[in-house]
């Protein structure tokens, strides 16, 4: 049986703020009155959605915008766990990623916030 990842993005009203026109007021006026928050730099969410969501799914939504923003690297570890729905004994503050090939990162003082490479 092939199993699929849910798609989270869609689950909980992900946006990619790169794939919108500067010349959205609407959007760029409900980032700066709070009404949408960012996960990562490039993708935010409705800001009540997130509250509403118990931790897991707020650790779920983190790895999944940590994801959709990565050129290389993939999420591992409880993270990856967590989006292929496998039960995990407590919710992680950060994002685990890998490089291919055993690459070294960049420094750690580039690196997102919230954000761990190994």
């Amino acid at each position: 049986m092939i199993s699929f990842m849910r798609n989270w993005g869609q689950e909980f009203g992900l946006i990619n703020l790169t794939r919108l026109k500067q010349s959205d007021y609407e959007l760029n006026d409900r980032l700066l009155d709070g009404t949408l928050f960012k996960l990562t730099a490039e993708i935010a969410v409705d800001c009540a959605v997130y509250r509403g969501l118990p931790p897991w799914d707020k650790a779920a939504a983190r790895a999944f915008a940590v994801g959709m923003t990565m050129d290389k690297a993939v999420v591992g570890g409880q993270a990856a766990a967590r989006l292929w729905e496998l039960a995990t004994l407590r919710v992680e503050k950060q994002v685990v990623c890998h490089l291919p090939d055993g690459g070294i990162p960049s420094s750690p003082k580039t690196w997102p916030e919230g954000v761990i490479y190994r």
